[in-house]
């Protein structure tokens, strides 16, 4: 979070009215809901700051999670005017142990704000940081947030792969370069037909190009392109901390991460919006999917059948994401688990016999070390013969014969 301290004389024009706290709740339930009306918060900020026309436009439109975040910041505002240096770094190795609490300081929200003395401090604007949500910054500094990712090329990952590139290399660099990772655009909400989530050690640049890639396989044609699509981007902290995440959503004992109650916020959001979503769901995003889901029906107890989604190379257990699903009126269009994938089939868990477990093991090398053609869970599974092509494409002719030898019936 980052804030900017404005004039008189810019306040007078652009802060044309003012609301209290008290009037912001009063005019709608989504703030209302944040705190009891006799509560110290509330009376603080009530007492200690009032809301510009603009400013309560955008904390109004926010989802629940952005709305309380930004909110936990206007406080510290109202509490500390004068301190413009927001630490906006990450919190300590201790403070994030519970992938539950945000792993930053502040949020990724610029907040305008002026100060008249012996008068609450006044907010006069509230948007994106876009200096904390760039894609060349860091990977441990990326954050959680909603992207607008666009098409600007022509290339996609068909069963014609080979047209991209004479080698692997080529054919990745192809497929990145059709989406304009470079420029990938905050939003607040989601305003496209489709969105996805990313799985675990992505950085944006990755997650947008890769997500951009497994839409077009689940759901785009000549007749209906993916031209665009919003990412809700889940960043990586590490091997070790991504896997523990994925097993922290898939515990019963305490609430799910800070990614997947941020995600269920935005599902809500959209659903009360009526606006129509058809999500692709990879690897770790299956996981976080079904725990948004989870917790959207625990906390909020809303229908979402405006969306629906497709696994791919689903971290989940299939049979317990359809139950969910089912649940929340959300339809599963399609599953892509790649047979050899040992993310679906041992982590999910989704295939646990001896054919699957043996073909897991005979390719867990190519999962994170492969490359992104040879492996079993990096891009879309467009099926055994397109599979077998991309193995020997890349040069591992013994695991291409190996794979050859199964019929897709006898696989699960």
């Amino acid at each position: 979070m980052s804030r900017q301290s404005l004039s008189r004389e810019q306040l007078q024009q652009r802060a044309a009215r003012r609301h209290t706290w008290q009037e912001a709740a009063a005019g709608a339930p989504q703030i209302a809901a944040l705190f009891e009306p006799r509560s110290p918060t509330f009376r603080t900020l009530d007492k200690k700051l009032v809301l510009g026309d603009e400013a309560l436009r955008m904390l109004r439109a926010l989802n629940d999670f952005d709305r309380r975040k930004v909110t936990e910041e206007l406080l510290d505002i109202a509490l500390h005017p004068n301190r413009l240096d927001a630490d906006t770094g990450r919190r300590d190795w201790f403070q994030r142990l519970l992938p539950s609490r945000y792993p930053f300081k502040g949020y990724h929200y610029k907040i305008r704000y002026a100060i008249v003395p012996g008068r609450p401090v006044v907010i006069v604007d509230i948007f994106l940081d876009h200096d904390l949500l760039r894609s060349k910054l860091p990977d441990s500094m990326q954050r959680n947030a909603l992207y607008r990712v666009n098409k600007m090329g022509t290339a996609s990952f068909t069963p014609e792969f080979k047209r991209l590139g004479s080698k692997s290399e080529d054919v990745a660099v192809a497929l990145e370069a059709s989406w304009d990772t470079e420029n990938a655009t905050p939003t607040h909400r989601i305003e496209t037909f489709h969105a996805a989530v990313n799985g675990m050690q992505n950085n944006l640049v990755k997650a947008a190009w890769l997500m951009g890639t497994h839409l077009e396989t689940a759901y785009g044609d000549k007749a209906e392109p993916v031209d665009n699509y919003t990412l809700f981007f889940n960043p990586t902290d590490g091997l070790s901390r991504d896997l523990f995440e994925c097993a922290f959503d898939k515990q019963n004992l305490m609430e799910c991460s800070n990614n997947s109650q941020h995600l269920a916020a935005v599902l809500v959001e959209a659903q009360r919006r009526g606006h129509r979503t058809r999500w692709v769901a990879h690897s770790q995003g299956a996981i976080i999917f079904i725990a948004a889901v989870e917790f959207a029906l625990q906390h909020y107890g809303v229908r979402l059948d405006r969306h629906s989604v497709c696994l791919h190379g689903a971290g989940c257990n299939v049979r317990q994401a359809e139950l969910t699903c089912t649940r929340a009126g959300i339809t599963i269009e399609r599953v892509r688990n790649n047979p050899f994938d040992m993310v679906p089939n041992i982590f999910g868990p989704n295939d646990w016999s001896l054919s699957g477990l043996e073909r897991s093991w005979k390719f867990r090398g190519l999962v994170g070390k492969g490359g992104p053609l040879a492996s079993p869970h990096t891009l879309p599974y467009l099926g055994l013969e397109t599979y077998v092509e991309q193995l020997r494409f890349t040069g591992h002719h013994e695991l291409a014969r190996y794979a050859q030898q199964f019929h897709p019936s006898e696989m699960a």
